[in-house]
């Protein structure tokens, strides 16, 4: 997800969090997974938002621990190869 829109998104959740809190949190993105990865082995994030998968991990070997989550359900989006025969199956007949 473009980081405009991430922004977009989830600073509601900042703002909530900077009322209650009396030190300030700024979200950042990052331009690749992989330096996500890095900045978290670096320490560089007091506040981490990461998908359900992600969770295990992060709490494992970072000692992330969790502090609140969206009320709302999570959506998922399916992939398929382009050239799959589910593709050529599907398309057309989803929504």
């Amino acid at each position: 997800m473009p980081p405009q829109i991430l922004k977009q998104l989830h600073t509601p959740l900042v703002t909530e969090i900077n009322e209650s809190m009396s030190k300030k949190i700024v979200m950042t993105s990052t331009s690749s997974y992989g330096r996500f990865i890095e900045n978290l082995k670096n320490e560089s994030y007091d506040i981490i938002l990461v998908q359900p998968f992600d969770y295990i991990w992060a709490h494992d070997q970072y000692n992330y621990q969790p502090l609140a989550k969206y009320r709302t359900p999570l959506s998922a989006l399916f992939m398929v190869p382009i050239d799959s025969l589910m593709w050529l199956y599907l398309t057309g007949h989803t929504t």
